[in-house]
């Protein structure tokens, strides 16, 4: 297993009072590692008390709204341009119903991933040009449309711009610019999606009719398309965000949508209990599916249709779309990981970059995303097809991945994105180039590179753990970016038993801290994995629910992460980053103080004994560091990479290490890592 980093957001609690009534400190604690301290402000974040902000006061939103009424009031032919994850489908149904309803001359357009990629462009536009349209309105895109918005223009084409992206250097001649990045960062608006801000346009031109704020009428008819797409589209859940959620996940619950309902009985989830998990593991994955591998024209008509057959039949072709992306998904990571495997040396630079021949467009984005939880770095997953290669970025807090593509772009013909995920296209024979100049930037701007980190939003005591506490918590709900599900730490607890559960995979672990025993479950951890037995002292990053079961309430207690109690993360993650250097041949200081020959016996000799070790790297250092006197995180990452070069150790899976030619005779000097480190 590995011990990840943690990171501790514990802060000052003071009481609070909402409604007259103490918080417990438990929630208060929780509270305050996000920055409420006040009651006046834990009453606004818990009761979702702040209202809706005006959506006249939004940047140009008087003028679009006034333009896209009169295109209406006119007959106009109206063009919802939308984009193809299931923020910009939901933005594009939701504005096309909205307009239909009105008798709107209105239809929609989505380009398709693979072949037209991402917003307008200008061949779309001459087909666009060429149909009549007379007012395109996008939605999730648009802003950096700068070109193909001029020649709209030049055509005679009225263009409102409704998007949520970043805004570029230049501001494409739109007759209306809605974007919340135009907002202040103290607006509640700042950080909506692109469903929200078209829910925003809308509520606008209501506005104008009504002459009174139309927003929590409207959430009742679009609100359940508004929380997917906030929740999907991993926007902050703070500010309108937050409570467009909530309000929304309570439409969902009840939505006359059968499109809807029958997505969710495919996914075996529960609209009436929905949660933001559920929108993020259940339902948004199988929107987001038919723009990756499908025609995203099947998610809209499942959204806008109202005959539950069709709406049955529709779901079960997403379902099967589904099937065949996790297919493509797993295909690919095991491609990756045996690629890793066959050039190890990949994975000690400072970002990840794996690439492979003919990888699914659609799929490479969440490959990226699986590769750099396993390797908790920033990862790069490229796909090459007829000499040209396209990449997909995903990157850990603390290193904007998009700064650092935008550094290196000399050679890119196409990328965007923002802090934790890009996208980009170059020419085959470019990527070593390319990638070279992604490891010299982050080389020089971050000599130590940022490492994925669990946070923990507050120590807990075992007599915590009550039904009644977890209750409360359910209140700081939905959860999600800058919300997330709380994790506790439960500091120096002893393990009593460790068992198998679910067919080996997961693991029930029972701990005890001071009078109190805690049970918990781990998941996706086996017991060959943990490297803890009975008596061993952890520190256990966890959170908390409730289990229901047979009318009664229980705390169900999920294990995120362990530690050895005491475990000194900063050396281990100075030592990583140092023995990394040393594989990528940089100098470092010291370096021959830092290995022996002696320090290789007692790691060979325990492997030997207990072949294969399935413990993971920090596993095995956990055993070890108890046998083995002065025994460092960077002897032992030396340690098994010098054996690995000797041909005296394999992995047959990753982090696992076997013992091979147990009896072989080496010399020390044939392994380059040794040589460099006593050159050291």
């Amino acid at each position: 297993m590995k011990f990840f980093a943690w990171k501790e957001n514990f802060a000052k609690a003071e009481p609070l009072i909402v409604g007259n009534r103490p918080l417990p400190m438990f929630l208060c604690r929780v509270l305050a590692s996000r920055g409420i301290t006040t009651s006046a402000a834990a009453e606004a974040f818990l009761n979702c008390t702040q209202p809706l902000c005006d959506p006249l006061a939004l940047h140009d939103m008087e003028k679009a709204a006034s333009i896209v009424r009169r295109a209406v009031e006119d007959g106009k032919k109206i063009l919802v341009f939308g984009d193809y994850d299931c923020d910009g489908i939901t933005a594009t149904v939701l504005l096309y119903e909205y307009l239909e309803g009105e008798g709107a001359d209105v239809c929609y357009y989505i380009p398709e991933r693979l072949n037209e990629g991402y917003g307008l462009s200008m061949q779309t536009m001459e087909m666009i040009i060429s149909s009549g349209i007379e007012l395109i309105i996008t939605v999730d895109n648009g802003i950096s449309a700068l070109e193909e918005i001029r020649r709209a223009k030049e055509a005679g084409i009225e263009v409102v711009v409704t998007d949520h992206h970043a805004l570029p250097a230049e501001l494409p001649p739109a007759d209306a610019l809605v974007n919340s990045a135009f907002e202040d960062d103290a607006c509640p608006s700042r950080y909506l999606c692109g469903a929200a801000m078209a829910f925003k346009l809308i509520a606008a031109i209501e506005q104008q009719i009504q002459g009174e704020d139309a927003q929590e009428l409207l959430l009742s008819q679009y609100g359940d398309l508004v929380a997917i797409a906030t929740l999907a589209d991993v926007v902050p859940l703070t500010g309108e965000n937050r409570t467009l959620a909530r309000l929304g996940l309570e439409v969902l619950a009840h939505t006359d949508r059968p499109g809807l309902v029958a997505l969710a009985e495919n996914a075996k989830a529960d609209l009436t209990a929905c949660s933001s998990e559920t929108i993020s593991f259940a339902i948004a994955p199988r929107i987001n599916v038919t723009g990756r591998i499908g025609s995203v024209d099947t998610a809209v008509q499942l959204l806008l249709t109202h005959n539950e057959e069709q709406a049955v039949t529709l779901a079960a072709e997403i379902e099967k779309l589904n099937v065949e992306r996790r297919r493509m998904e797993e295909a690919i990571s095991a491609e990756a990981e045996e690629l890793l495997r066959r050039k190890p040396s990949l994975l000690h630079d400072r970002i990840l970059t794996v690439v492979g021949d003919d990888w699914h467009l659609g799929v490479i984005g969440i490959s990226a995303a699986k590769i750099l939880e396993r390797y908790r770095k920033p990862c790069i997953v490229i796909s090459v097809s007829g000499g040209i290669a396209r990449g997909s970025a995903r990157s850990v807090e603390g290193f904007s991945i998009i700064d650092a593509i935008t550094a290196c772009s000399e050679k890119l013909m196409k990328f965007g994105g923002h802090p934790m995920a890009a996208g980009f296209t170059l020419a085959e024979a470019d990527i070593p180039a390319f990638t070279a100049a992604l490891e010299e930037y982050a080389a020089e701007h971050y000599p130590i590179m940022p490492v994925h980190v669990v946070k923990l939003d507050a120590p807990i005591s075992p007599e915590e753990i009550t039904v009644a506490n977890v209750e409360e918590m359910t209140a700081l709900a939905p959860f999600g970016c800058e919300n997330p599900v709380p994790t506790f730490l439960l500091s120096g607890a002893t393990v009593q038993t460790v068992s198998a559960i679910g067919n080996g995979n997961h693991l029930r672990l029972t701990v005890t801290a001071g009078k109190y025993t805690v049970p918990m479950v781990y998941f996706g951890m086996s017991v060959k994995q943990f490297p803890f037995t009975a008596g061993d002292r952890i520190d256990i990053a966890c959170n908390l629910s409730i289990n229901d079961y047979n009318d009664q309430r229980t705390v169900s207690v999920r294990v995120v992460n362990v530690h050895p109690a005491g475990w000194r993360q900063g050396e281990t993650l100075r030592a990583s980053a140092a023995f990394d250097a040393v594989m990528r041949g940089e100098e470092i200081a010291d370096a021959a103080e830092l290995f022996t020959r002696n320090d290789l016996a007692g790691v060979y000799r325990y492997l030997r004994d207990n072949s294969p070790v399935t413990a993971g790297t920090d596993g095995l250092f956990y055993i070890l560091r108890k046998k083995l006197a002065d025994y460092t995180y960077f002897k032992h990452l030396a340690g098994l990479q010098i054996m690995q070069e000797l041909g005296l150790m394999e992995t047959p899976q990753p982090e696992c290490f076997a013992i091979k030619n147990g009896d072989k005779k080496v010399e020390l000097e044939h392994s380059g890592t040794f040589v460099r480190l006593r050159k050291g």
